[in-house]
């Protein structure tokens, strides 16, 4: 009784489930009548679709019955700049394709990006050798042309033996000249006979159901666009000319010269942004749309530029949208991460560099006034015991070289380096253990103040056992 009594309740709980999953309402999603940039999508050919398609500003409930009167789905409601078709990380135009070495498929236009943009695929370009060759295939750089080749050498090795057995089974047969038992040799030629055929049929009808499935095409799939940190050609400072409220000039802060900016000899009709110079103010990180380029032409709809303005002129802009933070390279280190969410890297640091200042900014022959870096380095031997966690997630590292103090090949090695690793003596990064992109020996090789052509002498480093040290080697 007790399990009669088990299996009913059992029963009985099974049948409320399934009512309970059956009858239970759909959980609505919440409104939201906000309005925001209603894009539809429209896929297909790239000579017939037109991508996501601008159908005005709507709220999200009246941009999905907008797109299902045209019988296709919403590519994107954007509320921001940020969220437009453009910023979609799939979506490549042939510049951004080409810049990750990739192949834009021209042929498929997606529906979630815009017109203009396409999927980009990574080239197969590798090939790999056969340690052991599999027929005519010695080397390849597809994983389904590799899968195929077994699959047509295993089933050309299963006829072979099909064969072989149905010959053996022959032979059995004839041996026993009708007067002796033939059952094994008929039974052993009709099962070679019967999976001689299977192996055939399966072939055949995979063949006919779709060719793919015996040639095993393993699909490829998109490539995700590098976003990176800071881009003078998304820079809305550098389409426009201004850097804050002055022009886009290295000597105001800004990463690089702008041919946009007053007073360049390159001066142009600068872009035009809606909504006057920005839609989300001038700080850093924000987005704006981008309304016509230097011959007055209107922009493709949805291009986007951030702006990368920040107030103190030893500082950059990292990032886009409202992650987007002004730092410097000091401010990077292994600890200040932890709190920043931005992490010490090759790139991030390179991007913090200061760059280089003119003696003469008329004159570049007069050479440098000041060679400024900021480098990723790490306590790679162990050197210092002063911050564990530098040693394992690196550090910025900050080099400011006054070319007027230089005046010999050593004096290189006598720069202090801004770290938080315990040394600041440039000398210090080498031979001692301190690895990263820059050290004693490439700061030596490049000579970045001249000091070797002034002297007709070659600055070469020489790694010393506790300090290296750069020589002035005459030529």
């Amino acid at each position: 009784m007790t399990m009669m009594r088990t299996k009913k309740i059992l029963a009985s709980l099974l049948l409320l489930l399934s009512v309970g999953v059956f009858f239970t309402p759909p959980v609505q999603a919440a409104s939201d009548a906000r309005a925001c940039h209603c894009y539809c999508a429209f896929e297909g050919k790239a000579s017939e679709a037109t991508g996501a398609t601008f159908k005005g500003d709507y709220s999200l409930a009246v941009c999905q019955k907008t797109c299902d009167a045209f019988e296709t789905e919403v590519a994107v409601c954007a509320y921001s700049a940020d969220q437009l078709p453009t910023q979609n990380l799939l979506c490549f135009n042939e510049g951004q394709c080409a810049a990750q070495q990739g192949v834009l498929d021209k042929e498929f236009q997606p529906g979630e990006c815009q017109d203009g943009m396409n999927y980009c695929y990574p080239k197969k370009t590798i090939s790999t050798v056969l340690s052991v060759s599999i027929g005519d295939l010695k080397k390849t750089s597809d994983l389904g042309e590799y899968i195929s080749s077994i699959y047509s050498w295993m089933l050309g090795v299963s006829v072979t033996i099909a064969t072989v057995l149905i010959m053996i089974g022959g032979l059995q047969y004839a041996f026993a000249g009708g007067a002796g038992d033939t059952s094994k040799a008929k039974k052993r030629i009709k099962d070679a006979v019967i999976g001689f055929v299977l192996l055939l049929s399966a072939y055949a009808i995979l063949a006919t159901v779709n060719p793919a499935l015996v040639k095993l095409q393993i699909p490829s799939f998109p490539m995700i666009r590098t976003v990176v940190l800071i881009d003078e050609g998304t820079s809305c400072g550098w389409l426009i000319g201004d850097y804050g409220s002055k022009p886009y000039l290295r000597t105001s802060g800004a990463p690089a010269d702008s041919p946009y900016a007053k007073g360049q000899p390159l001066e142009k009709t600068p872009y035009v942004l809606k909504g006057g110079t920005a839609t989300n103010g001038t700080s850093c990180g924000s987005i704006a749309e981008v309304d016509t380029d230097p011959d007055g032409s209107a922009a493709l709809d949805g291009t986007t530029c951030s702006f990368d303005y920040c107030t103190d002129k030893e500082e950059r802009c990292l990032g886009r949208g409202e992650d987007a933070l002004c730092t410097k390279c000091g401010d990077i280190t292994g600890t200040s991460s932890i709190s920043s969410g931005i992490f010490p890297s090759s790139e991030t640091c390179a991007a913090l560099s200061l760059g280089t200042t003119l003696k003469n900014p008329k004159d570049p022959s007069k050479g440098l006034k000041e060679a400024n870096y900021c480098f990723f380095t790490r306590d790679t031997a162990g050197a210092t015991t002063t911050l564990a966690v530098t040693a394992a997630v690196g550090t910025c590292a900050e080099l400011k070289i006054n070319c007027n103090s230089i005046s010999d090949c050593s004096d290189y090695m006598t720069q202090t380096v801004s770290v938080d690793l315990g040394f600041s003596f440039l000398g210090f990064f080498g031979a001692s253990g301190l690895g990263g992109d820059q050290d004693a020996g490439t700061i030596c090789s490049a000579d970045p103040c001249g000091v070797g052509a002034k002297t007709n002498t070659t600055c070469t480093p020489d790694p010393g056992t506790l300090y290296d040290s750069c020589d002035s080697v005459e030529n």
